[in-house]
């Protein structure tokens, strides 16, 4: 056998290895596009991106930075779990309304998080220059 086949069933291996057991890490930011469009924030109620889309928003202009905005809805706010970032924005989380209360996180820009932490507290969020994190 040569080592390209055995490096092949390893990786094989490896993969269904980690279906069964649960663990397969999402590819990373590096490897794909975000999932959002670009220039867009978008947010999600539950991980990897699935369940209600509450935040879908178009953001390109300088004048965006320091915008403060709310993740409304009956579900939006206290919900989100995964979140995209298609923006060349930094993106700061909040858990109180209109950029208060403890900043939970923030996000470099063009960044997809299929799992956002701490989950279901973040209330608003604010726009941060380039390198605002």
């Amino acid at each position: 056998m040569t080592k390209k086949f055995l490096a092949a069933a390893a990786a094989i291996s490896s993969l269904v290895g980690g279906l069964a057991a649960g663990t397969v890490a999402p590819a990373s930011a590096s490897e794909t596009a975000t999932v959002c469009d670009q220039s867009h924030l978008c947010m999600w109620e539950d991980t990897y991106y699935r369940g209600d889309q509450y935040l879908n928003i178009y953001m390109e202009a300088e004048a965006n930075i320091g915008t403060v905005g709310e993740i409304d809805g009956w579900d939006g706010d206290n919900e989100i779990s995964s979140l995209s970032n298609g923006t060349r924005f930094s993106i700061a989380l909040y858990d109180g309304d209109g950029g208060t209360g403890e900043r939970l996180r923030c996000y470099s820009p063009r960044l997809d998080v299929p799992i956002v932490i701490p989950n279901d507290r973040a209330e608003s969020y604010k726009v941060l220059a380039y390198n605002g994190c």
